[in-house]
């Protein structure tokens, strides 16, 4: 079922626009971690939340539009930047402080770079977009290139750890745990980006082509990738019995049905086309020279080449008979230069800090976290804000029990954040549970307390508003009327006060007001 069309906009168009033009104001590095920095995630995210929709709907994406017509597509590239020298030269030096401090707003900091990639993701999906990001689209190349080398060069640390031994984990590596999570999400991510550029490389500049082609020559790091398969990965249960899952849809599923392992997953068909995009279109084969390490670095993917895969993707045909007319002919060991070539160099990317610069940043982002755990209020309000259940619930899989990682169907009614299978694994899990629990708790009855209020003032507000605007047209209406026709003028407005009332409430663009003004009452009870 596709949940998303019954999910409310997260904004609507008119939304956007004012806080893409007005309220986005991308900052600095020092800035990260500030109370404006987590302002600026909660946009992104909203934004990347009703992108997100727009894509899985095939609606108009008036995300994109917005973001091309304000040229925030650089801005938005140069923020990607800006996470990936927070956590490559900033974190490492502060990782254990902040961390001991407030873990939440760490994760919150490193998390944003999923974030800007997958807006990122959805958005290059458009040509517009990649046209629009002009010569920093080579720094997204080497961002992506970087990322999916990393799949094949760095070993995971927790990635075939069961469920039991992630529960025994101490905090530390609990939280390693989870950034290792967010960067094979990323790297998987940057995957997909690079699949949209093959499909629109013949509509870029020649100089991202031949960056994509032959600077970076990404056929050569997607063949060991398809060999190596990092998106399956093998774990155990308790009693070592083995297990497979596959990584579909940014989460891990298990693999129940052996039918299912022979079925295509969508990171497997993305470097399956981003292949044939590149050997098989005949602009981009001219700009794609064969020599003879090419050559044998590509007909190792006959071996996955089968009459399964061709049921999948039919057009994997030719390429297979592509390949076949490659093993046979004889190519140049290198390929042929050309002087009349003119390379982009990557501006952003290669942007390097000094261990001055990043002592001097470190110490100011360390000032972002501070000792007293009650200074942090009103920053978990901005985040509890955009990861509200109404703006999540469609986008989530279906809850796991915190113990044991089964499907669960009953969740802890006093903090209503984590689900259990059984009354088993409740109480085997409440001593990790039980001081979180209650400081949630508590943190939700302060919100609830402040939403009542505020809904119950801005109510009164629009009330005597009202009674006063009333109040000022039945006194224009008497001193304008003769005292025999008051009573009638007075009944007369208040009919057309109704009308309009009855009108405002069938208006589409209100819809949204009526459900969230519900959903306060609802609260409220």
């Amino acid at each position: 079922m596709n949940k998303a069309k019954y999910l409310n906009d997260v904004l609507t168009s008119m939304e956007a626009e004012d806080i893409i033009s007005k309220q986005l104001k991308f900052g600095m590095l020092e800035d990260y971690a500030s109370e404006s920095f987590l302002r600026q995630h909660a946009i992104l995210e909203k934004l990347n939340m009703q992108a997100l929709k727009n894509a899985l709907l095939g609606g108009e994406d008036f995300i994109l539009e917005t973001f091309v017509t304000y040229e925030m597509m650089k801005p938005l590239i140069g923020e990607l930047f800006i996470c990936n020298q927070f956590r490559t030269y900033i974190y490492p030096r502060i990782k254990s402080e902040v961390i001991k401090r407030s873990s939440l707003k760490a994760y919150i900091c490193l998390y944003h770079e999923a974030v800007v990639v997958n807006l990122l993701e959805n958005f290059f999906f458009h040509v517009t977009a990649c046209q629009a990001s002009e010569d920093l689209i080579i720094d997204v190349i080497e961002y992506c290139y970087s990322k999916i080398s990393k799949l094949l060069n760095v070993k995971r640390k927790y990635g075939n750890f069961s469920d039991e031994e992630k529960l025994n984990l101490k905090s530390e590596e609990d939280f390693d745990c989870k950034i290792e999570e967010i960067e094979f999400s990323i790297a998987v991510t940057s995957l997909s980006i690079l699949r949209y550029f093959t499909d629109h490389l013949t509509q870029l500049p020649f100089p991202v082509r031949n960056h994509l082609l032959n600077v970076k020559d990404i056929p050569l790091i997607l063949v060991p990738l398809m060999e190596m398969k990092p998106w399956i990965r093998e774990r155990k249960f308790r009693d070592n019995k083995k297990f497979t899952e596959i990584f579909e849809n940014n989460q891990w599923n298990k693999i129940t049905d052996d039918n299912v392992m022979a079925k295509i997953s969508k990171i497997e068909a993305q470097i399956w086309l981003s292949i044939f995009n590149i050997l098989m279109n005949s602009d981009n084969n001219k700009k794609y020279e064969i020599t003879e390490f090419r050559k044998n670095n590509l007909i190792r993917l006959r071996k996955f080449m089968n009459e399964i895969l061709y049921d999948q993707i039919p057009p994997l045909q030719h390429l297979y008979r592509a390949l076949e007319e490659i093993s046979l002919m004889e190519f140049s060991a290198v390929p042929t230069s050309n002087p009349f070539i003119v390379e982009m160099i990557p501006s952003l990317f290669n942007k390097k800090l000094n261990n001055e610069e990043i002592d001097r940043i470190s110490k100011i982002i360390l000032g972002y976290f501070p000792s007293d755990p009650s200074k942090y209020k009103k920053e978990m309000e901005i985040i509890s804000e955009v990861y509200s259940w109404n703006n999540l619930e469609y986008f989530m899989e279906d809850p796991k029990c915190a113990s044991c990682g089964k499907d669960a169907a009953s969740r802890c009614s006093k903090c209503k954040s984590e689900w259990y299978c059984g009354r088993e694994c409740q109480i085997k899990r409440w001593k990790q549970h039980k001081e979180f629990c209650g400081k949630l708790a508590e943190l939700n009855q302060v919100l609830d307390q402040e939403k009542d209020h505020s809904f119950n003032t801005s109510m009164n507000q629009v009330a005597v508003t009202n009674s006063n605007i009333r109040e000022v047209k039945h006194k224009e209406i008497k001193k304008e009327t003769s005292s025999k026709d008051v009573d009638t003028k007075i009944k007369e407005a208040y009919i057309e006060e109704e009308k309009i009332k009855y009108q405002n409430i069938q208006n589409p663009d209100n819809m949204k007001v009526q459900k969230e003004i519900v959903n306060e009452f609802e609260v409220l009870d």
